[in-house]
């Protein structure tokens, strides 16, 4: 009896290996179907929870502009701290820094909505913060910065 010739395309476990007389899907091609379906459910899940939780699903395209009280002129290299607040009032644990560029502009894209607590630290300038509520597409803060008051002592 003849023994029947089995080929198989090169790359694949049965060109190495050798598949015994029966043809296979290599280990790779098997796994691929089952990763692709656990991605897709935690995809929905997690939308599922972001929607349970309340996570804000609409964002925002912030812009803060930096200048003199005095003057108007920009100011160039400031602080511009950004922190979401939670329904409490009291701030995340989350936010971030960035500097204002020299026309004392910094634009931030993806702010999710809800309220957010803005500080502005600048040398020789006071600090500023508030807290701004964020519900527009598209939305830009000025925060005009004064030079600080002066020193009260005792000793004088």
């Amino acid at each position: 009896m003849a023994k029947k010739r089995i080929t198989a395309e090169a790359g694949t476990h049965e060109a190495i290996h050798g598949s015994g007389g029966m043809l296979r899907a290599p280990r790779m091609e098997r796994m691929v179907a089952p990763c692709i379906i656990g991605l897709l459910v935690a995809a929905l899940c997690s939308t599922a929870l972001a929607k349970k939780k309340g996570e804000p699903l609409e964002y925002c395209d912030l812009s803060v502009v930096v200048l003199r009280a005095s003057d108007g002129t920009p100011v160039r290299n400031a602080g511009v701290v950004l922190r979401p607040l939670r329904k409490d009032g009291s701030p995340g644990n989350d936010g971030f820094q960035l500097k204002t560029s020299k026309e004392g502009r910094v634009v931030m894209r993806g702010i999710p909505y809800g309220r957010l607590r803005i500080q502005v630290i600048a040398s020789r300038m006071r600090t500023f913060g508030e807290d701004y509520v964020i519900d527009q597409p598209e939305q830009e803060i000025v925060i005009r910065l004064e030079r600080p008051a002066g020193q009260v002592s005792a000793y004088q």
